[in-house]
């Protein structure tokens, strides 16, 4: 294997799918607000992985999290809560 496609391989392995998105949005978002309307999931879901893509992780906020803290999923698809140092 060239060395270029190993390198992508090994970004790729490393880099948040859309379930891993779909399922961190399900578990943190206030379900009351994640089904207001029909497609809303599949929006957030893309808008979180653009902002995976541009920014390296994508938050939750605080008002939308049923943890009432803000969450953040980086691109490896761990997640936390976010702090005030480092949002």
């Amino acid at each position: 294997m060239n060395t270029a496609l190993q390198n992508l391989n090994e970004e790729l392995e490393d880099f948040v799918t859309e379930l891993q998105v779909e399922r961190f949005l399900t578990k943190y978002y206030k379900p009351e607000r994640l089904n207001a309307c029909e497609g809303r999931l599949q929006r957030l879901t893309q808008d979180r992985l653009n902002d995976i893509k541009t920014h390296g992780y994508a938050i939750i906020s605080c008002h939308d999290s049923v943890t009432g803290r803000a969450m953040k999923l980086f691109s490896n698809g761990k997640s936390r809560p976010c702090t005030n140092k480092l949002l």
